[in-house]
């Protein structure tokens, strides 16, 4: 197995794009990518910092006659993999405390916060297990997953900072307004939740649009 193919199958492993692993090993992508098609070799002092990002010995990826079969994995996983997981817990939260809205609307108040806990509790679980999964990564790929992990559960836990803060300025404006006004609770839950998935849906459409320039390299 040549070294091209060993740090191609390593980057892969770890779901990496090539400007990801770039960033991690300090190198620009057009250098990996010379790696990766075999049309360069690294230096010395890259090798190492290949070693360290991916948890490889230098043998291991100087020798072409290691199998593919023998492909270290020191840690037993895929590393976007276990991210992604703990997102996909985050959804199951955000999914919890929707349903609980819907409660709302139907009298069932114990429902409510029954699921706004699960919600909040998937949320803690979700936190501790990412942590502890990437407790002793490399700190550049613990840096680069706690981005992408803290930037997705932010957003995902963001329903019901909307909904409280929106339920209080309507009360407070109501409060100061000549003869005053009532708006439901439920109907401004409503609002901010589909302000809240319209909003989603367009950094979503953002979000692939962009990745999109990245599928040649995964």
């Amino acid at each position: 197995m040549l070294f091209s193919e060993k740090i191609l199958k390593l980057r892969r492993m770890r779901g990496l794009s090539q400007d990801e692993a770039a960033e991690l090993v300090g190198v620009s992508r057009q250098a990996l990518s010379r790696w990766e098609t075999g049309a360069a070799l690294p230096d010395a002092s890259n090798i190492a910092k290949i070693c360290r990002v991916f948890e490889v010995s230098a043998d291991y990826l100087l020798n072409d006659e290691e199998q593919s079969n023998a492909l270290p994995k020191p840690s037993g996983r895929n590393d976007g993999g276990v991210a992604l997981g703990c997102i996909l817990v985050n959804v199951f939260a955000l999914l919890a405390e929707i349903v609980s809205v819907v409660c709302a609307f139907f009298s069932q108040y114990v429902a409510l916060w029954c699921l706004f806990g699960a919600g909040v509790a998937l949320t803690l679980i979700s936190v501790c297990v990412f942590e502890t999964c990437f407790y002793a990564r490399p700190a550049g790929v613990k840096a680069r997953f706690r981005k992408k992990f803290y930037t997705a559960s932010v957003w995902l836990a963001a329903l019901f900072p909307l909904v409280i803060p929106a339920n209080a300025a309507v009360g407070l404006i109501a409060a100061n307004t000549p003869g005053g006004f009532t708006v439901p609770v439920i109907s401004i839950s409503f609002i901010c939740l589909a302000v809240y998935i319209v909003i989603g849906v367009v950094v979503m459409l953002v979000t692939d649009h962009v990745a999109s320039k990245y599928d040649s390299d995964r």
